[in-house]
């Protein structure tokens, strides 16, 4: 069942809303956490018995170690129960989601018609078994005080979070269900469903929107077309936005719907495109990810205990496998790849301002302004890998988009002096020089010029097919605005602080700008901005993050 949806919106949600509304206050917290996880467990199995089926399997089985683990005399034996644990939800997580990959990588690519497992992938599969290693290994550690069956299926099933995070960890959620503030259930009620009409403006709205200029490119590129630079910026700017759009909607509508029930999640999204380096867009982009992966896999790794070699290839392995479990192909695996490399080459050059005595150059309008510039290419070229289909289409993008390589259509009409094939230079393979390579490199970032300098002229390359399907002339606009919203707008969460919307992570906190207080003017405009949403829902979409 997807929030984005009118069974949702007209059905779940009010009826769940009002039977848990009466509950608490008639029959007590226990049992409306006990219906809460009930309905929590119709939301998910309302699209598969079958994923239903899977994920109670893997509760059943979490919930006989977690419950082994609670005793505190058993000795050794704790110690393989929480390798069990672990090993067992690795497994199911490998098997639905991995197991053809791994087929494949492992014969060379000659075994694609044996698979063992051919459904379409459990949704939630990757949130919720990350949620259930984490209360494991808490439990062997004895960060866990207590069991119960209940607040354990409510921690694990609780629908505004189990289909795609955040991550939320048991310390921060299990004390909130024994919670109970009946004076506040109505405030609960219109804080939440204004977070909520929000997200979902901004999923049917603008990522919705954006779409249709980023999957077009992405399709033609995989098709074996080659895009001219500035198509191939604007599909990947597109898609750029359309996945932050998308994932910060997502975040709003979990957090919405968890506070009309009284429950406050972890921030998960915090304007990541507003970064100045790649280290504090991880404490921005899906942080309870970031957050999941530091403590049970880079710290367990060593962290940075043992030096910087260390160090830095347990950054690439962490960063690794997190592409790779946001999808099983290659191409997340270099995406994952990239940004390690990134982060790598950021923990470098802090070092060298470090011993440079420059570190003050942080503080500079011009220093900033670059480190954003920079930052912000460096991400949106790495989600061409995240989004193409395979490898080839995301190197063509990515050489399309650097100017080395010119569309046929473009060359035989002469027009190919600013879009260089390959890095041979003005002059061909044989006479390549230092200076054509410098002059290929400027001719590459002329393709990324030319898309702003589109904005305002309309001398543009040959219309092509891709031009003419998506309204080529509208886009840039409108990815101008949504990267003004982005650097310019607060956050969902920094709009509704006042009334303390999520949990900050340790050490950030929300930007002073001018918070949202619930007066009849701010209902009203939220109230609309609602209907705008919801008259949007017959072009219905998943979330991005469904597939991972």
């Amino acid at each position: 069942m997807l929030f984005n949806s009118y069974v949702f919106i007209f059905a779940f949600l009010p009826v769940v809303y009002l039977v848990w509304y009466f509950i608490q206050g008639r029959l007590g917290t226990h049992h409306a956490i006990t219906f809460l996880a009930l309905a929590s467990l119709v939301f998910y199995g309302w699209s598969s018995l079958e994923f239903l089926a899977i994920f109670l399997f893997s509760f059943a089985v979490n919930a006989l170690c977690i419950y082994g683990l609670s005793y505190r005399r058993l000795g050794s034996f704790r110690f393989y129960t929480a390798a069990f644990g672990v090993i067992f939800n690795l497994a199911i997580l490998g098997y639905f989601k991995y197991e053809n990959f791994f087929l494949h990588a492992f014969s060379g690519g000659t075994a694609q018609d044996f698979t063992l497992y051919k459904a379409a992938l459990p949704i939630g599969i990757s949130f919720y078994t990350f949620q259930q290693i984490a209360y494991v290994v808490d439990s062997y550690r004895r960060h866990v005080d207590g069991y119960s069956v209940v607040k354990h299926m409510l921690f694990i099933a609780f629908f505004p979070q189990l289909i795609a995070g955040p991550i939320v960890h048991h310390a921060e959620m299990m004390p909130q269900f024994d919670r109970d503030r009946p004076n506040r259930r109505l405030m609960n009620l219109a804080i939440g469903l204004g977070i909520f009409a929000v997200g979902l403006f901004k999923k049917t709205f603008i990522a919705d929107g954006v779409s249709v200029w980023a999957d077009p490119a992405f399709e033609q590129a995989a098709a074996g077309q080659v895009l001219t630079a500035t198509e191939a910026w604007i599909g990947t700017l597109a898609y750029s936005f359309q996945l932050y759009f998308d994932f910060s909607a997502y975040s709003d509508m979990a957090i919405g719907l968890a506070r009309m029930f009284g429950i406050v999640l972890p921030l998960n999204f915090n304007s990541p495109y507003k970064s100045r380096s790649i280290i504090e867009f991880w404490r921005r982009w899906h942080i309870t990810l970031s957050r999941f992966l530091r403590d049970y896999v880079y710290i367990p790794l060593g962290g940075n205990r043992f030096g910087p070699s260390r160090r830095y290839g347990n950054i690439l392995v962490v960063m690794a496998l997190g592409g790779l479990w946001h999808g099983a192909g290659w191409t997340f695996v270099l995406w994952g790849v990239l940004h390690g490399s990134y982060i790598v080459i950021n923990h470098g050059w802090h070092g060298v301002l470090r011993i440079a005595g420059l570190q003050g150059l942080a503080g500079r309008l011009w220093y900033g302004i670059a480190a954003w510039a920079l930052t912000f290419v460096a991400v949106v070229s790495a989600w061409v890998p995240f989004r193409a289909p395979d490898i080839g289409t995301a190197i063509s993008m990515l050489r399309s988009m650097y100017g080395l390589q010119v569309p046929a259509a473009e060359a035989a009409a002469g027009q190919g002096m600013t879009f260089r094939n390959g890095i041979y230079g003005l002059h061909g393979p044989e006479h390549t020089t230092l200076t054509d390579l410098v002059m290929n490199f400027r001719n590459g970032m002329a393709g990324l010029y030319e898309v702003l300098a589109t904005a305002l002229s309309k001398s543009v390359h040959p219309v092509t097919r891709f031009n003419r399907d998506i309204g080529y002339d509208m886009a840039l606009p409108v990815l101008v605005i949504c990267l003004v919203i982005c650097l310019c707008l607060p956050n969902t969460a920094e709009m509704f602080q006042r009334y303390r919307p999520c949990l900050w992570p340790p050490g950030a906190a929300p930007e002073r700008f001018a918070a949202v207080r619930l007066t009849p003017v701010w209902g009203l405009s939220l109230a609309v901005l609602m209907a705008v949403a919801i008259l949007q829902l017959p072009r219905v979409s998943p979330f991005l993050y469904f597939q991972f």
